[in-house]
């Protein structure tokens, strides 16, 4: 028998920055920062889980995260789940991203997509036996 679960879903027209985009040095100070893409890319994952009224997950969960592109502009998939995962730690998904323990990412390049990006959190299921 599964455990009840529970999800949060993401969409957006626009793709979260990348690790690149999110973490820069200052080089004078030696000292990383996070940009102002970033904490907007925050901002909107917060109001988003707040609009969904969801209890943070207190557990281990899995995330699926689905990036389409609508033109030959390559982007690693990869460098997208570190600035997410931040993001949904910031915002109060979950208290740390440590609980984190399956990914599924997918990239796609195709107009029929109806959103640029989708990620969907769930508590990871347990079979009880």
């Amino acid at each position: 028998m599964l455990a009840p679960t529970k999800s949060f879903i993401y969409t957006s027209q626009t793709l979260p920055p990348s690790c690149n985009d999110t973490y820069k040095v200052n080089y004078r100070t030696k000292k990383i920062y996070v940009t102002p893409k970033a904490h907007q890319f925050r901002s909107i994952m917060r109001e988003h889980w707040i609009q969904q009224k969801i209890k943070p997950f207190v557990g281990d969960v899995s995330i699926v995260i689905k990036m389409c592109s609508k033109n030959k502009h390559v982007r690693d998939l990869d460098n997208t789940f570190k600035p997410v995962l931040d993001a949904m730690q910031k915002g109060g998904v979950f208290p740390n991203d440590s609980q984190v323990c399956r990914i599924l990412g997918t990239k796609c390049r195709c107009q029929k997509c109806p959103f640029r990006f989708t990620c969907t959190v769930k508590d990871l299921e347990v079979v009880f036996l």
